[in-house]
């Protein structure tokens, strides 16, 4: 009786164990192989392991720079960085902008495209927008279409507007030539980061007054203000690009500050309200639209991302007037509002717009792009 107790429990744990055995090597085969998460030739983001491409990886919205929070740089026309001073302490400082022959030579960025970008309207006159752009994890490139490099722009546009020129006004900052502007020409603002090639070129951020009428983007038909920043650096994963625009009625100045990933100091850019866009809070403001996200460098080009690319836009408005209850979301250039005529190859994966989020008379709306194909 022992002995074939002994062989019972003896059998059962060789079965017991070749039970086991079976369902680890059954756990071995369904198993995926491991992806080498190797790094493209021109690498923008550091990678977070493999590519996903049955679903998309929705990145964290990132933590945004409040409009109010960014520290405002002299109204006064030109370029500044804010920097530490010989004392150590952050602060604005003047540093030279562009001259209008360098400036004229950055690809101008074209009108009338419909790409159909989401961004925010209202009709209360809007005295800062702000812009974000970040990525998901993993590795991303990109190819303008129109330079074959990788270059691109990060917009951020206004609506356009009946302009009012300023040209002829005797007052500084505008008594300084003569722009061949008439009333009523069709204006529009572009709050611009361009580089023509990432990593290699010295690129810049720039206020483009448009006269979309007269097809006029540099001196001397109009104002525009350039500032070089030097080479891009690392683009880290869940780290924004921040271009923030806001309109000074009292000396009648657009400024343009840009929060750059790689970089530990902000760049600004100031330049006169050329064509009215916003030149009196309560009566004559005409900025009501702001859209914008990443698109090609620019001449109506296309920014082609490699596969598996994924981007987050976040869009901001701070109006003159509070509650900004009218504030909806909209397609520039296919439902209304103008466009640039540049865009990108990334798919919106929302199915409907999103709702914007406000409060008093601040608005905010996140979307979503990728290039993913669906399963």
């Amino acid at each position: 009786m022992a002995m074939n107790f002994r062989a019972i429990l003896c059998s059962s744990v060789i079965v017991v164990a070749l039970i086991f055995s079976f369902a680890a090597r059954a756990q071995e085969t369904e198993k995926p192989p491991s992806t080498l998460n190797t790094r493209p030739t021109t690498v923008l983001a550091e990678p977070a392991g493999p590519a996903k491409t049955d679903t998309v990886q929705i990145p964290k919205r990132p933590t945004l720079t409040h409009i109010a929070t960014v520290p405002k740089p002299p109204p006064t026309v030109g370029c500044y960085t804010y920097s530490a001073n010989a004392a150590g302490a952050r602060q604005w400082q003047t540093v030279p902008c562009l001259s209008p022959e360098e400036a004229s030579r950055i690809p101008h960025l074209g009108t009338g495209g419909k790409f159909g970008t989401p961004g925010l309207s209202g009709a209360l006159g809007i005295q800062s927008g702000n812009l974000s752009v970040q990525f998901a994890p993993g590795n991303w490139q990109v190819t303008d279409s129109g330079t074959g490099k990788t270059a691109f722009s990060v917009q951020m546009n206004t609506n356009g507007f009946s302009a009012v020129c300023q040209s002829s006004n005797p007052l500084p900052p505008f008594a300084v030539f003569k722009s061949p502007c008439i009333n009523g020409d069709t204006g529009w603002v572009q709050f611009t980061y361009q580089t023509s090639d990432w990593g290699r070129s010295a690129d810049s951020i720039c206020i483009w007054n448009v006269d979309i009428t007269k097809q006029y983007y540099t001196f001397p038909q109009t104002w525009l203000s350039c500032l070089a920043v030097g080479k891009a650096g690392f683009w880290g994963i869940n780290q924004a690009l921040v271009l923030n625009g806001w309109v000074d009625v009292t000396h009648h100045v657009i400024t343009l500050t840009a929060i750059l990933p790689w970089s530990g100091d902000w760049k600004a850019v100031v330049s006169p309200d050329w064509f009215s866009l916003c030149w009196n809070g309560s009566q004559q403001c005409s900025w009501t639209q702001v859209s914008g996200t990443i698109y090609g460098a620019g001449n109506g080009s296309t920014a082609n991302f490699g596969p598996n690319t994924q981007l987050q836009t976040s869009l901001e408005s701070l109006t003159f007037s509070a509650p900004n209850n009218d504030t909806s979301a909209y397609l520039a250039g296919q439902f209304g509002g103008t466009s640039t005529a540049e865009s990108n190859n990334l798919t919106p994966y929302y199915f409907a717009l999103p709702t914007p989020s406000c409060n008093g008379g601040y608005c905010s709306v996140t979307y979503n792009t990728s290039n993913i194909p669906p399963k």
